[in-house]
């Protein structure tokens, strides 16, 4: 069910439209309902997996961008330092599976229809393979990686691609995704 608290803040507001993040075993079908009958224009997007969402956001979603930033999405803490720098570049966060040592056929096919140049490994080889970023490099990408010894080092090598002149900073713990995702 949609919570309270989030049906009176999307009431506050007064939003557009609504998209829902994932299928319907991920955020139920009685959530959309809840919000359609707000009423709210309300769009679901996603994919048969994680990376397909991910994949589907971008391209439903993001700017034109020649740069990409690419994050596992076995796991939340690179891709959510990520977030900010990509935000504030303009460019989306790739999700991939990490542990492959070669793009997938549909991840090959999105950074060619988008003319990705340049791609920003967010983490070290633990979390995106070398195999993965030597694809990369093979595909003619211009690859830098930003990683550090653990989660926090590599946030504070993500946060320094930030612009200086940022007017805020959020801090959130690197032990749990809930209040980062939100932040």
């Amino acid at each position: 069910t949609l919570p309270a608290a989030v049906a009176a803040e999307l009431q506050r507001l007064e939003p557009e439209r609504v998209v829902i993040v994932g299928g319907p075993t991920v955020v139920g079908e009685a959530v959309e309902q809840q919000v359609q009958a707000m009423p709210l224009l309300t769009e679901r997007v996603f994919g048969a997996d994680r990376y397909a969402t991910s994949r589907a956001l971008i391209e439903r979603f993001a700017p034109p961008s020649s740069t990409v930033w690419v994050a596992t999405g076995r796991n939340y803490p690179d891709a959510l330092a990520a977030a900010a720098a990509a935000g504030a570049s303009d460019s989306p966060v790739l999700l991939v599976n990490g542990r492959t040592t070669a793009l997938d056929d549909a991840t090959r096919a999105l950074l060619d229809a988008r003319a990705v140049t340049t791609a920003i490994i967010a983490g070290g080889t633990g979390a995106v393979s070398t195999g993965l970023q030597l694809d990369l490099e093979q595909r003619g990408l211009t690859v830098t990686r930003l990683a550090g010894v653990d989660r926090y080092a590599t946030a504070v090598a993500i946060a320094a691609q930030l612009p200086d002149d940022a007017e805020r900073a959020f801090v959130a713990t690197g032990a749990g995704y809930a209040d980062a995702l939100s932040g």
